[in-house]
């Protein structure tokens, strides 16, 4: 018996079409990366929403780009991830369950600079606490380092309040008349002030750096005739 053929009808031509048109779209759009690669949407609250229900994992979203530093003389290198925000409001929110917002990492070598503000960025952050700034702890910010030194009559100092000063042996009696005086830092690159403890005794006393050791600063104590004579004093370093 001769087989009978099958003619598709122009509704069936005009649906296969459609149907293969929407098939490949979406293809075509991942590997063209085109303008239809962008989002826009008028939403109350999304435009664009990304939640894996994963538990116990994160991966809701990943960004990789190769963004280059600004070469001399050039601002026009984009971030792999740039938020705009047209109104007046926060351009970035980071929320979580846990304790801890976010973290900063870098990989490259050398000292990383977390993250830059701009010149105007001068308001005060509160709540934003730090464990040293420009090297020093917080009970140093606003006090100078100092020392409170007695010095016993066989001569062996003894220091009585300090600011800055090394935990054990901050004071030495090198000689008659002769102190060094210890520090947790570098203090050879700052200004010292040194003044007799005894106002009824007539003491000359100096202080300079010592080249030995850039955490110690020297301190002379002299009668009114010049001669190395021990005495108690005080000390400020102005760093």
């Amino acid at each position: 018996m001769p087989q009978r053929r099958i003619r598709p009808t122009l509704t069936q031509v005009i649906f296969a079409s459609v149907l293969m048109a929407m098939l490949i779209t979406p293809f075509a759009v991942a590997q063209s990366g085109g303008d239809n690669s962008r989002v826009t949407k008028n939403d109350a609250r999304y435009a664009f929403l990304a939640r894996n229900t994963n538990q116990g994992d994160g991966g809701a979203g990943a960004f990789a780009c190769q963004s280059d530093a600004n070469p001399a003389g050039q601002t026009n290198r984009e971030p792999c991830l740039n938020m705009v925000n047209k109104g007046t409001g926060f351009a970035a929110a980071f929320r979580t369950r846990g304790v801890t917002g976010f973290r900063l990492q870098t990989s490259g070598s050398g000292e990383a600079t977390p993250f830059l503000l701009d010149s105007n960025a001068t308001g005060v952050v509160r709540f934003l606490n730090a464990d040293t700034v420009d090297g020093q702890d917080a009970d140093e910010i606003g006090r100078e380092r100092f020392a409170r030194v007695s010095v016993a009559p066989d001569g062996t100092p003894t220091l009585l309040r300090g600011n800055g000063t090394a935990a054990q042996n901050a004071v030495t009696r090198v000689g008659a008349g002769d102190y060094r005086v210890e520090f947790t830092s570098d203090v050879n690159a700052c200004v010292y002030q040194v003044t007799a403890a005894d106002p009824a005794a007539a003491r000359i006393v100096s202080a300079s750096e010592d080249a030995s050791n850039t955490k110690r600063v020297v301190v002379n104590t002299r009668n009114d005739t010049g001669a190395p004579t021990d005495a108690p004093f005080h000390l400020t370093v102005n760093c």
